[in-house]
């Protein structure tokens, strides 16, 4: 019983795995190096256009800014699902970090304005203005959070177009097809993957249930018996007279 029980626990677990898989793989995130962002996830997975990405984790939101906080309260340039990275949809800023997501540096201390901010490791940027940029809108809320149980971002609020600072329109660059083929099979197979682990996990759980109540009725059978046995002797064997 005990191993059937973690049996369940695993295929649940599993299952978890092989639907958070198959949804990244339908909804792929890039870095503007055009590598698969593994462990980003579109803020609104429901999107007809191309959208922002953040870390998929406990904690995480995305802003209405297109920029990501995490768990610790960084602001981070995320990911894009545009391969390309040409869509307006994308945050376009600090993209020489192109080999994954990178913290920005708020200039709110200088400007005096929550929509200033600079890219990571650059010198002296906030108090001499180089490199500094404008992100809209000013006072940015949660876009989407982090659902631990759907494992995807939900929208709590929706996001308005025209909301962020013109960036300059980037080159437009041909997608992989190679690597659009690979993620197509790996949804499929993540598809696949979770749908297995369901129906296991769904026999799983109906076998154990009905497990349980087999031995729930034999022990309602073994007590009823052994109460008519003891009446039985009583009856025959009645106690002396005090």
């Amino acid at each position: 019983m005990t191993q059937l029980v973690w049996w369940t626990i695993s295929l649940l677990c599993a299952s978890r795995i092989g639907l958070a898989q198959a949804t990244q793989n339908m909804n792929p995130c890039y870095y503007p190096n055009r590598a698969h962002a593994t462990h980003d996830y579109p803020c609104d997975s429901d999107a007809k256009d191309y959208v922002v990405c953040c870390g998929g984790s406990l904690g995480a939101v995305c802003l209405t800014n297109k920029l990501c906080r995490s768990p610790e309260m960084n602001i981070i340039r995320g990911s894009c699902t545009d391969q390309n990275w040409a869509s307006s949809g994308c945050a376009n800023y600090c993209l020489s970090a192109n080999t994954g997501g990178t913290d920005l540096i708020s200039c709110t201390n200088t400007t005096y304005t929550d929509t200033s901010y600079c890219c990571d490791h650059t010198v002296d940027c906030c108090n001499t203005g180089v490199g500094r940029f404008d992100v809209l809108p000013t006072q940015p809320q949660v876009w989407a959070s982090w659902d631990a149980n759907l494992l995807r971002f939900v929208v709590r609020r929706p996001l308005t177009s025209g909301t962020t600072a013109a960036i300059p329109s980037q080159p437009s660059r041909a997608p992989d097809p190679t690597l659009t083929s690979t993620l197509s099979t790996g949804a499929w197979t993540g598809i696949g993957f979770a749908a297995a682990a369901i129906v296991v996990l769904s026999v799983a759980v109906v076998y154990l249930s009905r497990r349980l109540h087999r031995i729930k009725k034999g022990s309602q059978k073994t007590l009823a018996d052994s109460d008519t046995h003891m009446q039985q002797v009583l009856g025959e064997n009645p106690p002396p007279y005090q």
